[in-house]
């Protein structure tokens, strides 16, 4: 009997193992995790983060628009500093300060990111501390009329409000 047991629990230890390391792979392989889509995963890391997510949670506040403003949102082994969900797509958006940016071995990450990221169907845009700093609205600007010319969402005209 306590062999019968022994075995039973030797096969249920492996067993498990094996369901947790099967279950860790496939969110890996996946490359984002769908659970955690539509919650807020952290707060910003960097001011130039804040700034450009204040403005935007602002226009979906103010203005209505159809699309969800999320920080620090993992995409396989990386992070999206902020991420904008529509029905229709996916928009990555970058801060890069100067002091993490601006070496040759960090943009040919940054390279690398933005392929990953595209393959897996994000639209990507980067910005640069001094942008953000200088016109955060104008950055904001860019990724909506973005947003609009591709038909990810469509504009209000006077007569659909």
């Amino acid at each position: 009997m306590s062999i019968l047991y022994s075995l039973f629990i030797e096969n249920w230890v492996f067993f498990s193992i094996l369901l947790i390391v099967f279950i860790l792979y496939f969110k890996i392989r996946i490359g984002f995790n769908k659970y955690s889509e539509h919650r807020e995963f952290s707060k910003t890391e960097s001011p130039i983060e804040e700034f450009l997510f204040q403005e935007l949670r602002k226009r979906t506040n103010h203005r209505n628009l159809p699309y969800e403003v999320y920080t620090q949102v993992p995409c396989g082994s990386y992070r999206i500093d902020l991420a904008l969900y529509t029905k229709r797509g996916k928009i990555a958006i970058e801060c890069d300060g100067k002091d993490f940016h601006s070496s040759f071995t960090q943009v040919k990450h940054d390279e690398k990111k933005d392929e990953y990221l595209k393959q897996k169907g994000w639209y990507v845009f980067r910005f640069s501390g001094s942008e953000i700093y200088r016109t955060r609205k104008g950055c904001a600007d860019e990724v909506e009329q973005f947003i609009y010319s591709k038909g990810i969402f469509k504009k209000k005209t006077a007569h659909m409000r």
